[in-house]
C-alpha cells in the first residue's frame, strides 16, 4: 500500500467515525506517532501511550497518566527511565508536574535520586510522608520534622497516627529522645501505629533512663514478639563475640574479616539450622563513613532487586543496625581458588558464564556492578559461583561515572573506568574477561586490542580462543563485546578443554593497593598553575587537587550528583584529608563555541540547577574539546554564583559565525 493509499484509507475510516480503526491502520504500518494522536482523539489513552512509547516520545507518560492504568504508568515510566539520562528524565518529570501530575512527578524524581525535587513534588501533592522520606535521603531531618509538625497542626485526626509515628521515629533516629516520646506517647495504645512505634519508644525511654516506663513497653513488645530497637542499632562487642547472639536470633561463631567500615561474621541461624554471614557496618559517622553507609545501602537495594541463581541472595537486611544477613559461602572465593592453582579452561569458562548470566540480569535492571573481581566471586559447598558485593553498583543508570571516591579495583578495572569515564555494561564484561584469562593461565592478560594475538600457553587452546578473550578484554570499548549476553554466547560457541595446564613460571602480578593511604607519592605536579595540575600515576589522568572548603564541597556534590557527561569528573572528596580531586580533561582550550555546544552546555548547567545549586565556573579557558565533545574543566567557582549568572556566562561565550 502506497502512502497516498494509506492516507486515503485512514481518512475514510475517520470520516466514517472509526478513529480507532484509523489509528490501528497507521500503527500496523509503523506510523506510531500518527497512531498515538488518533488514539488520543478517540480517548483510547492506553493505546495512545503505547504508540507514543513505540515512537520514543516522552508524551507517552502524559497519555498513560490520562488513562489512569497504574500498571501501564509504571511500565512507561520504567521504559523512559531506561532510555533517558537522569537530566532528561527529570525534564519529563517536570513536565508532568506542570500538567498537575505531582505525585507521579515525585515518583519519577525519586527514581533518579533527585531527592529535593521529589520532596517538592510530593509536598505539592500533599503526600507528606513521601516528602519526609526524600528529606531523609538528603540527610535533612530538620525540614522533615517541620513538615510533619505542620501537617499535624493543620490536618485532621484521620492521618494523625501515621504522621505522629513518622515524627517520633524521625526524632528517635536523630537522638531527640524527649521529642520522640512526646510524639509517640500520643498514639492510641493498642493501635497498629502504637505497635509499630514500640521499638523506637523503648529506645528513647532507655536513652533517657526511664526504667519503669521502659519495663512496661518491653513487656508489650514481648507480647508482640519484638526485639528492642536498641539491640538492633548498637550491637556491642559482647553480642558480636563468639557465642554472642545478634538480633535475638543469630549465634556468632567467629569473626571472618574486618575493614575500616565493616565486619563480616560467621553465625548460625537455629531457626533454619543453617550457617549465615552477618555483614555489619561499623562506621557511619562523618565524612567517609557516610559514603560507606550509602554503599552499604546500595548493596542491600541491589541484592533485594536481583533474583538470580548466581547472585548472592539477601536473607535479611537490618537497616537500623545497619546489617545484612547472607548465606554462608563455605567454598571460599575465586581469589583463593586462583592462588591455589590454575583451573581447567572448561571450569573457568563455566564460572565466567555464570557471572555473565548474573550480570546480564543486573544490566537489564539498570545495575552496573563496577567492581567485578575474584574476591567478589564466592562459592557454596557444591562449587556454585555467586557474584557478591554490589556496594559499588550504580542503580539508576548504567552510565554512572566514578565520582566521590574510587570505585573498582585497578587490576580488573577497564580502561574507561581508570580514566574516570562512564562505567557501562561492557565495563563489567572486561572484568570477567580478565578473570577468565587469569583462571586459565595463572597470570593477568596483556593490554591488547582486538587484532593483537594473545598466545595462550595451553596446548588445547588456539587462536579462536584468543580471539574470544580479546573481544572481552579489548582496550577500546568500541572493540569490546557490549553486553554480558553476547559475551556468554561467544564463550558458549567454543569448546573449552577439561585439561588443567601447569601454572606458568610467570608469577601472578600483585593487585595494586587501592587504599587512600597510597595517595602519598601517587601525584606528580606537571603544571605550575593555581591550583596546580597533578598527574595521577596510578590511573594515568590529570587532576586538580584542591583544599576542601564548605563552598567547594557543596559545588562538588552538585556536580557529581548532576552526572552530566560535560561536567567535570569528581574523582575524590576526602573529608579527613581535606582534599577534593577534580579530573582535568585532556586537550587544548577552545577559542569559540558553536550553537550546538551552547545547547549542550546549557543541559549541563540545568542538571546542576535542578539540584538547587549554581555552577559559577563557566569560562572559555576552562573548556576542552575531546573527540568532538565539549568538556568542562575546573575553574574556581565564584562565591556569589547564581543559576541566572550561569546563564549569562553561557550566553556571553564567543561563538562561531
Amino acid at each position: 500500500m502506497t502512502n497516498a493509499e494509506l492516507e486515503a484509507r485512514a481518512a475514510a475510516l475517520v470520516a466514517a467515525g472509526d478513529v480507532v480503526g484509523a489509528a490501528l491502520l497507521w500503527q500496523q504500518h509503523g506510523e506510531h506517532l500518527t497512531a498515538a494522536a488518533l488514539f488520543e482523539r478517540a480517548c483510547a489513552f492506553d493505546d495512545a501511550a503505547r504508540a507514543a512509547l513505540a515512537a520514543d516520545k516522552d508524551d507517552a507518560l502524559r497519555l498513560a497518566l490520562l488513562g489512569g492504568n497504574q500498571d501501564l504508568i509504571q511500565e512507561v515510566s520504567a521504559s523512559l527511565q531506561r532510555m533517558r539520562t537522569p537530566a532528561q528524565f527529570c525534564d519529563i518529570a517536570q513536565a508532568q508536574l506542570t500538567c498537575g501530575f505531582s505525585r507521579q512527578a515525585g515518583r519519577m524524581f525519586e527514581a533518579v535520586e533527585a531527592w529535593q525535587r521529589a520532596a517538592d513534588a510530593y509536598q505539592q501533592h500533599g503526600d507528606v510522608l513521601s516528602a519526609v522520606r526524600c528529606f531523609e535521603h538528603l540527610q535533612q531531618p530538620a525540614p522533615a520534622a517541620r513538615l510533619l509538625e505542620a501537617a499535624l497542626r493543620d490536618g485532621g485526626l484521620t492521618q494523625a497516627a501515621p504522621l505522629r509515628l513518622a515524627l517520633g521515629k524521625l526524632y528517635h533516629r536523630h537522638g531527640k529522645h524527649r521529642a520522640a516520646l512526646r510524639a509517640l506517647q500520643q498514639l492510641p495504645e493498642g493501635s497498629a501505629a502504637w505497635r509499630a512505634a514500640l521499638p523506637a519508644l523503648a529506645g528513647s525511654l532507655r536513652a533517657l533512663g526511664l526504667r519503669e516506663a521502659l519495663q512496661k513497653v518491653e513487656a508489650a513488645m514481648a507480647q508482640q514478639g519484638m526485639v528492642a530497637e536498641s539491640a538492633q542499632t548498637a550491637p556491642d562487642s559482647g553480642a558480636t563475640a563468639a557465642g554472642g547472639v545478634l538480633f535475638g536470633r543469630y549465634r556468632i561463631e567467629r569473626e571472618v574479616a574486618t575493614t575500616a567500615h565493616a565486619r563480616l561474621l560467621k553465625a548460625h541461624d537455629p531457626l533454619t539450622d543453617r550457617d549465615v554471614a552477618v555483614k555489619l557496618l561499623v562506621a557511619t559517622t562523618a565524612g567517609v563513613g557516610r559514603d560507606a553507609l550509602q554503599r552499604f545501602l546500595r548493596e542491600a537495594q541491589a541484592l533485594a532487586n536481583l533474583r538470580h541463581p548466581h547472585v548472592m541472595p539477601l536473607i535479611e537486611v537490618r537497616p537500623h543496625a545497619p546489617a545484612m544477613i547472607l548465606p554462608w559461602m563455605a567454598g571460599g572465593d575465586l581469589r583463593a581458588l586462583i592462588t591455589a592453582g590454575t583451573l581447567a579452561p572448561a571450569r573457568a569458562c563455566e564460572i565466567a558464564q555464570a557471572l555473565l548470566s548474573a550480570l546480564a540480569q543486573a544490566h537489564r535492571l539498570g545495575i552496573v556492578h563496577r567492581d567485578v573481581k575474584p574476591s567478589n566471586v564466592l562459592f557454596d559447598n557444591s562449587g556454585t559461583p555467586y557474584l557478591a558485593d554490589f556496594g559499588a553498583a550504580h542503580l539508576s543508570t548504567s552510565a554512572a561515572t566514578v565520582t566521590v571516591g574510587e570505585i573498582g579495583t585497578y587490576t580488573y578495572m577497564p580502561p574507561e573506568q581508570r580514566a574516570g569515564q562512564a562505567a557501562v555494561a561492557a565495563s563489567d564484561v572486561f572484568s570477567v574477561g580478565v578473570m577468565l584469562y587469569e583462571m586459565i593461565t595463572g597470570v593477568l592478560p596483556p593490554a591488547v586490542d582486538v587484532d593483537t594475538p594473545w598466545t595462550f600457553q595451553h596446548p588445547d587452546l588456539n587462536a579462536q580462543h584468543d580471539a574470544v578473550l580479546a573481544q572481552l578484554c579489548a582496550t577500546r570499548i568500541a572493540d569490546r563485546v557490549s553486553t554480558a549476553h553476547q559475551a556468554s554466547a561467544l564463550l558458549a560457541a567454543q569448546r573449552w578443554s577439561k585439561r588443567v595446564m601447569a601454572r606458568s613460571a610467570i608469577a601472578p602480578r600483585a593487585e595494586p593497593a587501592a587504599s587512600e593511604d597510597a595517595a602519598a607519592g601517587r601525584l606528580v605536579a606537571i603544571a605550575d598553575t593555581h591550583p596546580p595540575v597533578m598527574q595521577d600515576t596510578l590511573l594515568s589522568r590529570r587532576l586538580r587537587v584542591l583544599p576542601l572548603t564548605e563552598r567547594l564541597r557543596a559545588w562538588a556534590s552538585a556536580v557529581a550528583r548532576a552526572a552530566h557527561p560535560s561536567l567535570p569528573l569528581i574523582a575524590k572528596l576526602d573529608v579527613e584529608a581535606n582534599q577534593l580531586w577534580v579530573v582535568e580533561p585532556p586537550g587544548d582550550a577552545v577559542e569559540r563555541v558553536t550553537t550546538a555546544d551552547v545547547e549542550h552546555l546549557r543541559g549541563a548547567l540545568q542538571a546542576v540547577h535542578h539540584l538547587g545549586a549554581a555552577y559559577g565556573a563557566l569560562t572559555l579557558s576552562a573548556l576542552r574539546r575531546v573527540d568532538g565533545q565539549l568538556l568542562m574543566g575546573y575553574h574556581p567557582p565564584a562565591p556569589d554564583a547564581t543559576p541566572a549568572g550561569d546563564v549569562v556566562a553561557l550566553d556571553g561565550l564567543p561563538r562561531d559565525g
